[in-house]
C-alpha cells in the first residue's frame, strides 16, 4: 500500500533576489537528485518545487540544461529514473514511482556481492526483441523501470560482464548476479584505463590496440564491447539493435560518410545508451571526438555487383546490376575538402504474362511468351553522381560548407509483347505484336551553402571540420 506522502517545501525565500523567470540553465555531474532539484528551484521564484527527500536520496544525476522551462528542465534532469513530475498551478510535485503495479526493479551485483554501477538495463518486447525503455544504473547498481505489460524480457549489459536476459513481469527482482565475461577479460584488463564510466555514458579513449586491424572508423566502432560491424554491408549494431545515431563533435553527420573516415581523426568516443531529449528513441548515441588540428586524408572506394545466372537478367547475360563509389577527403588545419563519385548500372528482363477477357465484345486477349525467347519487358539504367564540398571552420562552434553536385541519369525501358486475341469459345482470331519504349535522359547541377553551428547540449560540443550532414544528405538523395 502506498505510504502517505509528506511534502517538503523548498525554502525558496533563502535564494538571492532576482527577476522572475521560467528559464533554467544548469550543469550537473553526478550530484544527488535532491540537490539538482533545489538548484533548479533556486533559479526562479514563480514555481514551488516539492518532493520527499528520503524518496529520492539514492538517485544521482548528470545533465546539461540550456535555457529550458522549469518543468522541462526537471524532466531532462530525471531522464529515465523512475520518478514522476506533476505540475499543478504554481506547484511542481516530484515523487518516486513505486515498484508495485507497473514497475520492474532490482539491484545488480557481481560474484563478490559488490554492486555493479553504470550497467545498461533495457526492457524488451519478448516477441520481437524491440527495446521499450531503458536506463543506466547509478552507484548503487539499482534499476527501476515502468512496464505496461505483464510479460517482458530484461536485458542487462555492462562492459566486462556477460549480457543477461531475464523473463520478468512487474515487481522487484531482488539481487541479480552478473558474471565476468571470460572472453573479454584480457581486453578489459589491458584497456581498463581507457574506459571511463560516468553516470549516463561511457568515455572510451582510443588506444593503439583498438586501431590495429581497423581499416576505417566503422571497423573501429565494431571493436567496442556490445557493438558489431558488418564489413560487407557496413551495418553497425549495438546489443543487436540498429537504432544508432552517430555524431562528430556533437554535430549530426551522415553515418555512411563517417564510417569511411580514417580512425586516426579521432581520439575518444562517447557511448550514451538510451539518450534523452532531442535524441530520444535511439538505442545508443555515439559521439566521436575529433583530434585538434588534424591533418591527413582518406581514400575510400568500393563496389557491389549482382549476378543471377538464368534469373531476371538479360538473355544470355549473367550480370544484373552493380554500383561503384570512390571518395577522397583531405583536411588541413581549418580546411576540409571532399570529393565523391557514385556510379550505378542496372539491366534486367522479365515476362509479364496476362489474360484479359472482354465478355461484352466476346473476345479474350492473352500476352504470351515471345516466339524468339526475348522477355517482354527490358530495362537499362545508368546513374553518375559527382559530389564535392569545401568546409572552413571559422571558430570553435561555427563552420561554412560550399558544396556542388552533378547528377546524370539515363533510363531506358522497352516493352515487346506478343498478344493472342480469340473469342470466348477459344477460336483464334489474330496475333498482335506490340513494341514500345520509354526513355528518360537528363542531368542537373546544384550548388548550395550550409552553415553549421554547434550549441551547448547534453553532449559537449566542439567543432565541425567535416562536410555538414545537410550537404551530404542532399548530395546522396
Amino acid at each position: 500500500m502506498r505510504r502517505q506522502i509528506i511534502i517538503i517545501v523548498l525554502l525558496l525565500c533563502l535564494a538571492p533576489l532576482r527577476a522572475v523567470s521560467q528559464q533554467v540553465t544548469a550543469s550537473f555531474r553526478g550530484v544527488p537528485l535532491s540537490e539538482a532539484l533545489a538548484s533548479i528551484a533556486n533559479q526562479q521564484q514563480e514555481y514551488r518545487v516539492q518532493f520527499i527527500f528520503s524518496d529520492l536520496e539514492e538517485f544521482s544525476v548528470s545533465a546539461d540544461i540550456v535555457s529550458s522551462g522549469v518543468v522541462e528542465a526537471i524532466r531532462e534532469v530525471i531522464g529515465n529514473l523512475p520518478v514522476r513530475v506533476t505540475a499543478q498551478g504554481k506547484d511542481i510535485f516530484v515523487d518516486r514511482l513505486l515498484d508495485e503495479g507497473g514497475n520492474i526493479s532490482g539491484r545488480l551485483i557481481d560474484k563478490r556481492g559488490q554492486t555493479v554501477s553504470y550497467a545498461s538495463v533495457a526492457l524488451l518486447n519478448p516477441s520481437d526483441s524491440t527495446v521499450l525503455t531503458g536506463m543506466i544504473t547509478g552507484d548503487g547498481g539499482i534499476f527501476s523501470l515502468p512496464c505496461t505489460s505483464g510479460s517482458l524480457l530484461v536485458r542487462i549489459s555492462c562492459i566486462g560482464f556477460s549480457t543477461v536476459y531475464l523473463p520478468a513481469s512487474s515487481g522487484n527482482l531482488g539481487d541479480i548476479r552478473l558474471e565476468h565475461d571470460a572472453m573479454m577479460m584480457d581486453q578489459v584488463e589491458v584497456n581498463a584505463s581507457n574506459i571511463v564510466h560516468l553516470q549516463d555514458k561511457d568515455v572510451i579513449y582510443i588506444t593503439r590496440e583498438m586501431r590495429k586491424g581497423s581499416y576505417d572508423t566503422g571497423e573501429l566502432l565494431g571493436q567496442i564491447p556490445g557493438m558489431t560491424y558488418n564489413k560487407a554491408t557496413k551495418e553497425l549494431r549495438y546489443e543487436g539493435q540498429e537504432k544508432i545515431l552517430i555524431l562528430v563533435d556533437s554535430l549530426k553527420m551522415d553515418a555512411a560518410y563517417v564510417k569511411d573516415l580514417h580512425h586516426l581523426r579521432f581520439d575518444k568516443i562517447k557511448i550514451i545508451p538510451f539518450p534523452q531529449g532531442k535524441y530520444s528513441g535511439y538505442d545508443v548515441l555515439i559521439n566521436l571526438h575529433r583530434k585538434e588540428n588534424y591533418q591527413g586524408y582518406e581514400n575510400s572506394g568500393g563496389g557491389l555487383a549482382n549476378f543471377f545466372p538464368g534469373g531476371r537478367n538479360m538473355k544470355d547475360k549473367a550480370f544484373s546490376d552493380g554500383q561503384w563509389n570512390q571518395s577522397l577527403t583531405f583536411t588541413q588545419n581549418k580546411w576540409n575538402f571532399y570529393v565523391r563519385y557514385l556510379g550505378i548500372f542496372e539491366q534486367w528482363e522479365e515476362n509479364n504474362l496476362s489474360t484479359t477477357e472482354y465478355p461484352l465484345n466476346n473476345y479474350v486477349e492473352e500476352v504470351i511468351d515471345n516466339p524468339d525467347g526475348i522477355r517482354n519487358k527490358k530495362f537499362h539504367g545508368r546513374t553518375h553522381d559527382l559530389t564535392s564540398s569545401m568546409d572552413y571552420q571559422f571558430n570553435k562552434h561555427n563552420s561554412l560548407s560550399i558544396s556542388y553536385l552533378y547528377h546524370w541519369q539515363s533510363m531506358d525501358e522497352c516493352f515487346r509483347n506478343t498478344i493472342v486475341r480469340s473469342d470466348l469459345e477459344g477460336n483464334v482470331r489474330d496475333t498482335i505484336r506490340s513494341n514500345s519504349s520509354l526513355k528518360n535522359i537528363g542531368s542537373r547541377q546544384q550548388w548550395w551553402r550550409d552553415t553549421a553551428t554547434s550549441t551547448k547540449t547534453n553532449v559537449t560540443p566542439t567543432t565541425s571540420a567535416l562536410p555538414s550532414s545537410t550537404a551530404l544528405q542532399e548530395a546522396r538523395a
